[in-house]
């Protein structure tokens, strides 16, 4: 995966439920819709409620996406509700601790987006290890709790960098110089293997 391809590499999005309500029609899929429209993005969308749900269509991505028929599908996105060092779902939350266990190693070169509110705000040596278990080049996720419209805006931006690039510091790197009000309002981090990289407001 070279630096600003000229292809984008293809995003694999995995969306929980954001209410009870089934009249809230919240989804990331427009936003997805959008990037493809403009050739800014190439992606695969699954819907998923339970923790059961989430892993069996992880599965399929780490089995096909990093290394198998689907290769070039090299950016998982999480778009979910968010804790300290957790994702939630509608059954029970699934901690970084646990969530990379499962990827054993799986995620090699491929990056890993996190969606969700304040998943990132664990300590350093919690997301270190989390990194490196995964096998991900690196591990994108916010601080802080995030608006639905500010974090949307900014996903445009974010997902842009990472499917046009291989590199996760210097994708940091380029939205904190042109962007840095809302990647410090967001609390943007990066994890890779040299360390981990916060915007702070």
């Amino acid at each position: 995966m070279s630096d600003q391809s000229e292809q984008p590499t293809g995003l694999f999005c995995l969306e929980g439920e954001w209410s009870d309500s089934l009249t809230d029609a919240k989804s990331v899929r427009p936003l997805l819709d959008l990037l493809a429209s403009t050739g800014s993005a190439r992606y695969i969308h699954r819907r998923i409620a339970t923790s059961t749900e989430f892993f069996h269509q992880l599965d399929k991505w780490l089995e096909g996406g990093c290394e198998g028929d689907l290769d070039d599908y090299l950016t998982l996105m999480i778009a979910a509700h968010g804790l300290v060092g957790e994702v939630e779902f509608d059954d029970r939350s699934v901690s970084l601790e646990d969530l990379g266990k499962h990827f054993d190693g799986r995620a090699g070169d491929c990056f890993v987006y996190f969606g969700s509110c304040a998943t990132l705000s664990a300590p350093d040596s919690e997301l270190l290890r989390f990194r490196a278990r995964t096998g991900a080049r690196a591990v994108f996720g916010y601080t802080h709790d995030v608006d639905w419209l500010t974090s949307a805006a900014f996903e445009a931006l974010l997902i842009h960098e990472m499917t046009n690039s291989a590199n996760g510091a210097q994708v940091f790197s380029r939205l904190h110089a042109r962007y840095g009000s809302m990647v410090e309002e967001l609390g943007l981090t990066v994890v890779t293997s040299s360390g981990v990289r916060r915007a702070h407001a």
